[in-house]
């Protein structure tokens, strides 16, 4: 999924004295379980050939680390200044999740910027699946988490090589996938997602933060791939897809 946004903050209530401080991540669950998937992980994706930045088992690496430290100096070594927002975040049962965004940004003197966003948590259950047996078990994240965060890697990459005009921020969200279990008896509230993401926009690295415009990149490794208009991109920032678009087909 490609979602294109134009830049503005969300509200929410943020509490950083929550009575439930429980010491955990979001990602601890599935760092376990993803030692032993090394097999279903898709033919080349780990490879030195991709066209992504995911060589020497990257992504790998970052979903059993587990902490962020590689993506951080990842943006580092490739010329980004880097912030880190390490924050304690509520999830929809009260749970703290010790949560850490990483913003890399390219010319941050520069007023003119566009913002390139994608999450590296992953779902740590998969309740939607057809096995009953599986749904207290965690996703891969192969897809949905870390195919975004590589292509914003190779991103970071040939932005060291050739910066542009523009000022550039990637930023990698956490928390982003922690929303209730489908068993979850309470209120299922579109605000119990996207912690990290609601928690940057509130609380943007720089003070006055502002963007022209962004792009999310999310579950954009699947074998042959399409990617369509996306409904909310569509719905407030069809300018701006058009544009997105016409570079693709230009490439």
């Amino acid at each position: 999924m490609l979602l294109t946004l134009k830049y503005g903050k969300c509200k929410r209530r943020y509490d950083e004295s929550h009575p439930k401080r429980v010491a955990m991540s979001n990602r601890v669950n599935r760092l376990k379980y993803a030692s032993t998937q090394e097999s279903l992980m898709p033919g080349g994706y780990h490879s030195s050939e991709s066209p992504l930045y995911q060589q020497d088992y990257s992504m790998y690496r970052v979903f059993l680390n587990g902490d962020g430290e590689y993506l951080a100096k990842k943006l580092e070594q490739f010329g980004a200044t880097v912030y880190n927002q390490q924050v304690d975040l509520t999830a929809y049962d009260g749970t703290l999740l010790k949560a850490r965004n990483i913003i890399g940004s390219y010319k941050p003197e520069t007023k003119k910027r566009i913002v390139l966003l994608s999450h590296w948590d992953s779902r740590p259950w998969a309740d939607a699946d057809s096995d009953e047996k599986n749904r207290h078990t965690p996703i891969l994240g192969a897809n949905d988490g870390a195919s975004g965060v590589g292509v914003l890697l190779e991103i970071a990459r040939q932005l060291h090589k050739q910066l542009p005009e523009l000022g550039i921020d990637i930023v990698l969200v956490d928390a982003e996938d922690y929303g209730p279990h489908q068993s979850y008896t309470g209120n299922h509230k579109e605000e119990y997602w996207a912690l990290g993401s609601q928690y940057w926009a509130q609380n943007p690295h720089v003070q006055g933060y502002n963007a022209r415009f962004g792009i999310l990149l999310d579950m954009v490794g699947a074998k042959d791939a399409t990617f369509f208009y996306e409904g909310y991109s569509e719905e407030f920032a069809k300018g701006i897809n058009r544009k997105v678009w016409n570079a693709a087909n230009n490439l």
